[in-house]
C-alpha cells in the first residue's frame, strides 16, 4: 500500500518521502480525533489536504482529494498497523478467466496474520480499535438500510437523476412556514469526498 515500501535487502518499511509519511500519520491521528471515515475525508477537503495513492504504470505517488472508498482501504488495511496478512479476501475464476473477488473473508478466518511483521504508522492496537469504531458507526447505516421506504409527497423520489453524477436524487423533507418542503438532494460529493450537500429543493 501506498506509504510502505522495500528497502534494497527487501523489508519493508515505511516511505522515504516525508510529505507522505505526515500524510498517512495525519490521517490516523485525524480519524482518531474525528471517529468517522467520512468526518476524515471532510476535514481533510475543509483543510485543503490532498492524500497519496499509487496509480497502475506510474512511478512513485500521486496527491488527490481523499475519498471515502480510499480513506476505509487505509483503515481496514492491517499492513499500516505493520502486520502481515495474507488471505483477507477468497476469490474464484469467472467464465472468462479472470480473478474475481468473491467475498472479504473476517479476520478469524485469514490465512495467515503476522503482527509486527514490520515498521507501521499505527499499533496493532490502534488498528484493532479502529475497526470496532467503524463496525459500530456502521450499525445505523444498517438499521436505515433495513428500514422501509418512507412515504411521502415527493412526486420524483426514485424517478429524479443528478445531471452531474447520473445517479438518482435522495429525498428530503423540510418543514418551512407550516409547510413540508421535498427536497431532492445529491449526497454522493458529500460521502465520497466531504463536498457540501447541494440540495435541489422542487
Amino acid at each position: 500500500p501506498t506509504g510502505l515500501v522495500y528497502d534494497e535487502v527487501g523489508n519493508v518499511v515505511l516511505d522515504p518521502d516525508a510529505q507522505i509519511r505526515d500524510a498517512i500519520a495525519y490521517f490516523f491521528e485525524t480519524f482518531s480525533r474525528v471517529g468517522s471515515a467520512s468526518q476524515t475525508v471532510k476535514a481533510f477537503r475543509t483543510e485543503g489536504l490532498d492524500f497519496p495513492s499509487r496509480l497502475r504504470g506510474a512511478e512513485g505517488a500521486v496527491f488527490r482529494p481523499l475519498t471515502a472508498s480510499t480513506a476505509m482501504r487505509t483503515l481496514n488495511n492491517p499492513r499500516y498497523a505493520g502486520a502481515y496478512a495474507y488471505g483477507r479476501r477468497q476469490y474464484r475464476r469467472a467464465g472468462d478467466g479472470k480473478k474475481k473477488i468473491q467475498r472479504k473473508r473476517e479476520a478469524s478466518d485469514w490465512l495467515a496474520c503476522i503482527p509486527d511483521a514490520h515498521s507501521g504508522y499505527i499499533s496493532w492496537e490502534r488498528f484493532q480499535e479502529n475497526l470496532k469504531i467503524l463496525e459500530a458507526n456502521g450499525h445505523g447505516y444498517n438499521v436505515a438500510r433495513a428500514s422501509p421506504p418512507r412515504e411521502g409527497a415527493a412526486l420524483l423520489q426514485g424517478r429524479a437523476v443528478c445531471g452531474r453524477c447520473g445517479r438518482h436524487f435522495r429525498v428530503r423533507y423540510v418543514a418551512r412556514r407550516g409547510k413540508r418542503e421535498a427536497w431532492y438532494v445529491c449526497d454522493r460529493g458529500h460521502t465520497a469526498r466531504g463536498e457540501p450537500c447541494a440540495p435541489d429543493r422542487r
